[in-house]
């Protein structure tokens, strides 16, 4: 349980940034947040929301990306052991989008007007948009410690400033 709060200190910190301090602006925006995109729903007891989101990127995966998640399969990696502190966080923690990348995804969950499943679809595509540039170092992994690594740490400037623009206009489609 203390995992889940921890992951909600990551979207409360970031949004208290984004306010430039003013922690009751971040205040309201958090309980926005946890209600416009179901936010609240990870943090329930039994991680059903989380479980699901495991499964349907498992589901993504094999079907847009099926040489990154045949590799992942063969090393046993399933995708709660790398996707958790995504899910938990919203990307908050940095392990997946740099600062402006992250910036640039809660802007477009923001403006995004549809349901959370719409959302939530933004989401899932970042995350195969990030492992997709990312592939070419996963699949040189040749170890369960190393794969796992890389998923943990992925070089965010190397890989995702080049493709800045890329992300943009991924973000703007939807």
């Amino acid at each position: 349980l203390l995992f889940l709060f921890a992951g909600l200190n990551y979207v409360g910190r970031f949004l208290l940034d984004q306010c430039g301090g003013d922690d009751e602006g971040a205040f309201w925006l958090l309980a926005a947040a946890l209600t416009r995109f179901d936010i609240a729903a990870l943090y329930a007891p039994g991680m059903k929301k989380v479980r699901l989101a495991y499964f349907q990127l498992e589901r993504l995966l094999a079907s847009h990306l099926p040489q990154v998640f045949a590799h992942l399969q063969k090393l046993e990696i399933s995708v709660d052991l790398f996707a958790t502190s995504w899910f938990i966080t919203l990307f908050t923690d940095g392990a997946l989008l740099p600062p402006r990348g992250l910036t640039s995804l809660w802007d477009a969950l923001w403006i995004c007007d549809g349901l959370p499943q719409e959302q939530w679809a933004l989401c899932f595509r970042v995350i195969l948009w990030g492992l997709q540039l990312s592939s070419a170092q996963l699949l040189q992994s040749r170890d369960f410690e190393t794969c796992l690594h890389c998923l943990h740490h992925l070089d965010t400037q190397k890989v995702w400033e080049p493709a800045g623009q890329e992300l943009k206009q991924l973000l703007l489609r939807s």
